[in-house]
């Protein structure tokens, strides 16, 4: 099987898959499409990109297609982040958890919550993908909280002050 693989970090490609990388593979489905990159190796989301030129209306959403397909390996899981430079223009994705079993096309719905219209232009990014590991969890009914639980008890929203 002849593998394309590209490296992480401003796309370049790559032979192997260094042993603390998690092995993402893609498939392209839009001629624009771009496989998702960082661009430096401490940011931990990969950059997503349109492939259309969209309007969005002030006060509303729309689905912004990637054009890529990525097959997350399982005990994995990704998740949509917005990018710092899209919320200076008030537009910010839907935050989206993107399960290991999902195969379609990677969509973003963006929110423009301004009061003009936000121009989305082919090769923009629009988001990041970020890569979590997934645990299991095995809920246990108890009676009782421990001591860190009752010290804050059911305060919630502002509790710890401003």
């Amino acid at each position: 099987m002849n593998e394309t693989l590209v490296f992480p970090l401003l796309g370049s490609p790559i032979h192997i898959v260094p042993p603390d990388y998690v092995r993402l593979e893609y498939k392209l489905i839009h001629p624009d499409a771009k496989v998702p990159f960082r661009k430096r190796t401490t940011d931990a989301g990969y950059d997503l990109h349109s492939i259309d030129d969209v309007d969005i209306q002030p006060h509303e959403t729309e689905n912004i297609r990637s054009g890529i397909i990525l097959a997350c390996p399982a005990g994995y899981y990704l998740v949509v982040e917005g990018r710092s430079s899209m919320y200076l223009n008030c537009v910010a994705p839907f935050h989206a958890i993107i399960d290991a079993t999902y195969t379609g096309e990677m969509m973003v719905r963006l929110m423009n919550i301004g009061d003009t219209v936000y121009h989305v232009k082919k090769h923009d990014r629009i988001a990041q993908v970020v890569i979590h590991k997934a645990y299991s969890a095995a809920f246990v009914e108890v009676n009782e909280f421990g001591d860190a639980y009752n010290q804050r008890g059911t305060a919630g929203f502002g509790s710890s002050g401003k």
